[in-house]
């Protein structure tokens, strides 16, 4: 019976690799509304990625016990002051789920308090296909991805490509 259904489930997934693949760059960015983490780490009234359509979006999706992604947030919160007056949101998807908010409120509240922190559980992070962290992401004004990267090297380089792509939509 199992060797039926990997069977079957191979079958469905070779009509359509592409939906086994991580969103990418090219590629519309799938929407989603997830709840933002309130000042006080309680949950607050969703915010959809399609309200922000206009701006260009940086999407990280990380959690707090991730050392990269903590080393990311400075970096994050840099780019976001620098081209805030140009249009461009950082949107930070903690992917710990609700029980975690206080603690991912506490964690941005020290290293990017500006950015705009929402609380996933699951359904970015499945939609997406993440499945490593600090995932990344920049949206140009339509929606569509413009860059992605999976982890990063080292926060001056990282700060340097973002800026790169940055200018470039701007």
């Amino acid at each position: 019976m199992a060797l039926i259904l990997l069977g079957l489930n191979t079958w469905s997934a070779s009509k359509d690799w592409s939906s086994l693949r991580p969103v990418h760059e090219g590629q519309l960015a799938p929407d989603f509304s997830l709840p933002r983490i309130n000042a006080d780490g309680s949950l607050g009234a969703p915010l959809a990625l399609s309200s922000l359509e206009g701006s260009v979006v940086i999407i990280d999706f990380w959690a707090t016990w991730c050392g990269p992604c903590a080393s990311a947030m400075p970096v994050l919160e840099e780019v976001a002051g620098q081209y805030k007056d140009r249009g461009v949101l950082v949107l930070s998807v903690n992917t710990e789920g609700s029980s975690e908010a206080r603690a991912a409120r506490s964690m941005a509240n020290r290293l990017a308090p500006s950015l705009l922190l929402v609380s996933d559980s699951g359904l970015a992070s499945r939609l997406y296909k993440v499945t490593t962290i600090p995932h990344m992401l920049v949206l140009d004004r339509e929606g569509r991805v413009q860059w992605v990267t999976r982890g990063f090297g080292t926060a001056s380089g990282l700060r340097r490509e973002l800026r790169s792509i940055i200018d470039e939509l701007l």
